[in-house]
């Protein structure tokens, strides 16, 4: 008996040995599983959590419907006016954006721009913003160098008495007109059509005297893509004109409080015409319309962009933005001289996007675009 039971123990040390070993690697297996299942459940769970997430965005935009208009070119100045004032008696209906319905048929593209425009943005840089740390959106860019605000007073003795208290640039119910540079406005006779919108906003050194009859006379707003440009294009700004700069590093801050010293603001006074920069999260909003291509923004990009916001129920009528006569050898750049881009000029701007930008909003009746 007792040799039967030693004999049994001796047969199960083995089997015991395994399991001691078996036991434990088996353990090991089961916890890696159940860790990688559990892994890979998140992971789904968060791509579907950023799906409904994208689509919600979508669908909950704060835009409505618009009607939707054919932009047409007419060889005729006298069709040509009476294009321009068929889109004014049809005007835009609600928002600028589409709604959930329309942006089922549009482009992931046009999504994207239809819910930049529901985004509300300051225009000019106010006073309370000179105490903001918030780092900007495209901080440490070409766009805007500057990484925040901190320090911008101090750094920048006056400042803070050359900036608006509030905002000299609401948002109305207005018609605007946004005149680019192109040299065909000098084969249309756009003038009066411009002259009768609410708003008309130019670019840098676009001079009106000799050209009413292509561009019209009337300044409203005028944008300026440096400081030094306030100073060069100091015989074409006039006085009931409100200048806005786009500033994009300390140098261009301390070029343009040398530029406005000593000129009172309009901030007492909103509306009335001023000196301001555009905030630095407004170029950032616009430079976003492009997905952030090229180094920065265009300042017919800009201008398009504050006209959506400054007419947000109103109509937007675009004249003059031909980009490929900017670089072409054989056309006018501008309406008003021959001065050519210098070399490698064309991979500053995406120019491209930005033609893309226009023709979205056109699709979806924001802008009305006039060759």
């Amino acid at each position: 008996m007792l040799d039967i039971r030693t004999r049994r123990k001796a047969r199960q040390r083995p089997l015991l040995a395994r399991k001691r070993v078996l036991v434990p690697i088996a353990l090991a297996v089961c916890v890696t599983w159940f860790y990688l299942a559990g892994w890979n459940f998140q992971r789904l769970d968060h791509s579907n959590s950023s799906t409904v997430l994208e689509r919600d965005l979508r669908v909950g935009s704060e835009a409505e419907a618009v009607t939707t208009t054919t932009s047409s070119s007419v060889p005729s100045s006298e069709s040509q006016e009476q294009a321009v004032a068929g889109t004014k008696e049809d005007g835009r209906t609600g928002e600028q954006a589409a709604g959930a319905g329309e942006s089922q048929n549009a482009t992931r593209f046009d999504r994207q721009v239809l819910q930049l425009l529901g985004k509300k943005q300051s225009i000019v840089y106010l006073r309370e913003r000179l105490t903001s740390k918030r780092p900007f959106s495209c901080g440490g860019t070409k766009t805007v160098k500057l990484n925040s605000a901190k320090n911008l007073a101090k750094t920048h003795s006056g400042l803070e008495k050359l900036v608006p208290l509030e905002d000299p640039i609401p948002a109305r119910n207005l018609s605007c007109a946004v005149v680019g540079n192109g040299g065909n406005l000098l084969e249309t006779q756009f003038g009066r059509s411009i002259d009768e919108a609410d708003a008309v906003i130019r670019f840098n050194a676009a001079v009106t005297d000799g050209y009413e009859e292509f561009v019209g006379s009337k300044t409203t707003y005028r944008i300026l893509n440096r400081p030094q440009s306030q100073e060069r294009y100091q015989s074409s700004v006039e006085a009931n004109e409100t200048t806005l700069t786009m500033l994009r590093d300390n140098g261009d801050l301390k070029a343009w409080v040398r530029g406005v010293r000593g000129i009172v603001p309009a901030s007492e006074h909103a509306g009335g015409p001023g000196s301001y920069f555009l905030d630095f999260e407004f170029l950032c909003h616009a430079w976003r319309f492009v997905r952030k291509r090229g180094e920065r923004p265009s300042s017919g990009l800009v201008g398009i962009v504050l006209a959506v916001h400054l007419c947000k129920h109103g109509r937007i009528d675009v004249f003059g933005f031909h980009s490929e006569n900017y670089f072409s050898e054989s056309t006018r750049p501008h309406y008003y001289d021959w001065e050519r881009p210098k070399k490698g000029r064309e991979r500053v701007h995406p120019f491209a996007m930005e033609r893309k930008v226009y023709e979205s909003l056109e699709r979806f009746g924001v802008v009305r675009l006039h060759s």
